[in-house]
């Protein structure tokens, strides 16, 4: 079901403003089998193990992991109560300016950091697989082209995503808002978001054995069934693009200060601020991805630095990737890959998609 605004009237110039799909529609696209078990997987996170699943790994649940609650969660929902709204992603730390993107401080015991992380990797694959058949192929292939050339930190893998994500516990009958929060628990919208990527939702929902959600049920009938499930039986995870961290209008937390450079001086706040090379293997992906994030990141610095140095690097971005190695989860020593875009070799194709994409600002303003 999508819900699109025509610019200035033209039928042929639209902006998808947002989209909800059922499993007829995923069926359409042929994505349907591969959403499903995902979206499994990532059910059991969020709920644990089923015991009547035997062919299951017994996990726990992410909200029973004691994960910190974001600042705008509700304060009086009860010690023992699960409920309310934690950062599983990089997030913006305040204090200093517009802010700092950094990894979210969280449970850091290797379960969680585990479970996180696996959940992160879901999300990410979700949004590969359903983000195409949501939007025009402008559209997607726009946030695609500014999410590389700007080496955007998503959270769980290389491609376009949501730069955060959080989860949103709730459980029994009444207003979500009473159970974590006002702000977090009403309709809202949230300026801090970035316009040039979509909010990514996943319901999970936790019924009773034999109960598919698909039908309709009066009050008491769902009360009764509320009564059949654990306390916490709605969980809601919300991948967002932050606008500090898909613009790059504020500081990355990518490193410590390493004694050169800009943030050489080894200042208190910086070195104890969670940074994305030493704490970021939970939010960036498999082994693979989190140091090619940082490869692009750390070399396309570098090459900035030498042109306003007035300095030239004698070898080419292709090559110098390629001599530049890390080891895999195997302990396998491997190069990272060829950057996708190429600052030398694809100026002019670079120069080209940025003046399309500033052009798809100014529509999408309208």
């Amino acid at each position: 079901v999508p819900f699109i605004q025509r610019i200035d009237g033209d039928p042929l110039n639209t902006v998808t403003c947002a989209i909800a799909h059922t499993s007829a529609s995923l069926d359409i696209f042929g994505i349907r089998q591969q959403v499903e078990t995902l979206e499994n997987q990532l059910y059991l996170l969020a709920f644990g193990s089923n015991p009547a699943r035997e062919d299951q790994p017994s996990i726990r649940a992410l909200c029973s992991l004691g994960l910190k609650p974001n600042n705008r969660s509700a304060k009086n929902i009860g010690k023992e109560s699960r409920n309310g709204s934690s950062s599983l992603g990089p997030t913006v730390g305040k204090g200093e300016g517009r802010g700092v993107f950094l990894p979210a401080v969280q449970t850091a015991t290797p379960e969680a950091r585990h479970l996180i992380g696996d959940a992160l990797k879901i999300i990410y694959e979700l949004q590969q697989l359903i983000m195409p058949c949501s939007l025009s192929k402008f559209e997607y292939e726009m946030a695609k082209f500014y999410m590389t050339d700007n080496n955007v930190f998503v959270c769980g893998g290389l491609g376009p995503g949501a730069t955060s994500v959080q989860q949103n516990v709730s459980g029994g009958p009444g207003k979500l808002a009473d159970k974590i929060g006002f702000v977090q628990g009403n309709w809202h919208t949230d300026g801090s978001d970035a316009w040039v990527y979509w909010t990514f939702g996943v319901l999970t929902l936790e019924l009773p054995p034999g109960e598919t959600g698909c039908r309709w049920l009066d009050l008491e009938a769902v009360e009764a069934l509320v009564d059949l499930t654990p306390p916490e039986n709605r969980v809601f995870f919300v991948a967002y693009p932050s606008d500090i961290g898909m613009s790059r209008a504020a500081s990355v937390s990518v490193v410590p200060p390493v004694f050169f450079m800009n943030q050489g001086a080894p200042v208190a706040h910086k070195l104890r601020q969670k940074n994305f090379a030493q704490h970021g293997a939970t939010v960036l992906g498999d082994a693979h991805d989190r140091v090619n994030r940082l490869g692009r990141e750390i070399w396309w610095g570098a090459f900035n630095v030498f042109q306003i140095a007035g300095l030239e690097l004698n070898i080419s971005p292709d090559e110098l990737f390629s001599r530049t190695m890390f080891r895999d989860e195997r302990n396998q020593k491997r190069s990272l890959d060829p950057p996708p875009l190429d600052i030398r070799r694809d100026a002019d194709s670079i120069r080209i998609m940025r003046g399309w994409f500033a052009w798809y600002k100014v529509q999408s303003e309208k």
